[in-house]
């Protein structure tokens, strides 16, 4: 997962950052193919895992929070990955919880990316079960992941 986040984050900030101030969503959707390839040769393909589009709630991946006191992260307000807002009260999680990858991000789509932080769905959550359903941000440097089979 890692040198899939490198992989990507290095092809997007060189070949495929755009400077066009007219149109610079073109650039951004054509990555977007790139990298759903990219991730099926990288990561589904090599680890046996069914194909399941990248940037969609991959039940094949488990991201597991490390630190004995659990993690940094950001809750979506709403149910959904639109809403828009990270700010729910709940700013703390830990492996407890079951996460399941969806995506890396980065605030600036059209800027530098670095795949800082791993989007995710919080699967299970005894310690808070209003938090399952929601999409959640941590920073990729406090995370592993997991194959779920």
């Amino acid at each position: 997962m890692n040198r899939f986040r490198l992989a990507s984050r290095e092809l997007r900030n060189h070949y495929f950052r755009s400077d066009d101030p007219d149109n610079p969503w073109v650039a951004v959707q054509r990555f977007d193919e790139v990298e759903r390839v990219l991730f099926e040769n990288m990561v589904s393909a090599p680890l046996g895992l069914p194909t399941n589009r990248y940037k969609n709630v991959n039940p094949n991946i488990v991201v597991v929070p490390g630190g004995s006191f659990g993690v940094p992260i950001m809750i979506n307000r709403g149910k959904d990955v639109n809403h828009g807002y990270w700010d729910h009260p709940t700013t703390r999680i830990d492996a407890n919880a079951k996460l399941l990858f969806v995506r890396f991000f980065d605030w600036d789509e059209m800027g530098y990316m670095d795949n800082q932080y791993v989007m995710v769905l919080i699967a299970e959550c005894s310690s808070d079960p209003d938090l399952i359903g929601r999409y959640a941000l941590i920073e990729s440097q406090y995370v592993r992941f997991q194959n779920a089979a």
